[in-house]
């Protein structure tokens, strides 16, 4: 004992007074203390929840490790992520503009595809594109839902089905009978059922017709439960996904952040026109990519995905093969066309 205290022994690690301890004892090794406070197999693997902005840092940094040995199915996963998360922090308005821009530097510096969608001219592209597939995407629907119908007459329509038709209550007939018709169509029998307003701006194919929604009466349960997207040209008609859809708006994002660059580092207007000749040629082929994969059309949500995927690559192909350096030849006169 010192004082008031006792030493901390290999029978007293704590030094709570003396058990039966005859001298001061044996102070024990380090080691041995941290065996007895932490058990030598711990299970530290499992799922951890993190916030975007940490997520978001963490995808850029393995993703732009170029050894990192990521197999390619997964680092376009993690860039899909990556891309979904910015566009989420940028929208939520959250994180600091001095956070952001870490991100983005963080996020530039992935080899290829980095500069494409990160840099400072390609970003406010990306981050509108992103926006528009997360928007598009949240308003997919099951066909249930675009019925013109009260729930417990599609609760009745289900259970029909499940019961292969057996349905005994008279209230229901007569529901049916005034909401819900069986015809036959296409060499099948099916419920023609009144559709809701915004169903004609959905993908519903040969089950729309004339503000009706026809479904098989044989996969009544799987075709309702069947999750249908907006389409694209319907969505580019209005509202957000107009804005999206714009060529104008388009063009501006494409061509805009590059020009002001351009202006920016230019002592004049021709000088700014010779920087435009090689620095735009990039960004009319993704431009131009975006507006084809539009015309196809299809899924609100794989168009702008498509619009984006193609014009990235557009991009990448010009600066690659050097066209815009000929292009930019041509255009300021350094080389003929001819």
């Amino acid at each position: 004992m010192s004082g008031p205290f006792y030493p901390c022994t290999r029978e007293d690690p704590m030094g709570r007074g003396p058990q039966g301890l005859l001298g001061e004892g044996e102070l024990p090794w380090p080691e041995v203390v941290a065996a007895r406070a932490f058990p030598s197999q711990i299970n530290i693997g499992g799922e951890y929840v993190t916030d975007d902005y940490s997520g978001a840092m963490f995808l850029a940094g393995e993703l732009a490790t170029a050894d990192s040995g990521m197999p390619a199915e997964e680092a376009e996963e993690s860039l899909a992520l990556l891309v979904f998360l910015f566009g989420k922090l940028k929208q939520v308005g959250k994180t600091s503009a001095k956070e952001m821009e870490v991100l983005r530097k963080q996020a530039e510096a992935i080899p290829v595809v980095g500069p494409l969608l990160f840099s400072p001219t390609n970003l406010p592209g990306t981050v509108l594109s992103t926006i528009g597939m997360t928007h598009s995407g949240i308003q997919t629907r099951k066909l249930i839902d675009l019925l013109d119908i009260k729930s417990p007459l599609k609760k009745e329509l289900l259970r029909w089905h499940k019961t292969r038709g057996q349905i005994r209550k008279a209230s229901t007939r007569k529901m049916f009978n005034r909401r819900i018709k069986l015809i036959y169509s296409g060499n099948a029998l099916k419920f023609q059922i009144p559709a809701s307003s915004t169903a004609s701006i959905y993908r519903l194919g040969d089950l729309y017709s004339g503000g009706k929604i026809q479904v098989p009466r044989s996969q009544i349960t799987s075709t309702l439960e069947k999750r249908i997207f907006i389409d694209s040209k319907m969505y580019g008609a209005k509202g957000f996904g107009k804005l999206i859809g714009s060529t104008s708006v388009g063009t501006l994002l494409s061509i805009g952040p590059q020009a002001y660059i351009d202006a920016k580092e230019s002592k004049d207007l021709q000088e700014f026109l010779n920087r435009s000749a090689y620095s735009q040629v990039g960004n009319v082929a993704g431009l131009a990519a975006g507006v084809v994969v539009g015309l196809v059309g299809g899924p609100a949500i794989l168009v702008i995905a498509g619009g984006l995927i193609f014009g990235m690559a557009a991009q990448y192909v010009i600066g690659e093969s050097g066209t815009d350096k000929k292009v930019g030849d041509i255009l300021t006169g350094k080389k003929s066309l001819w």
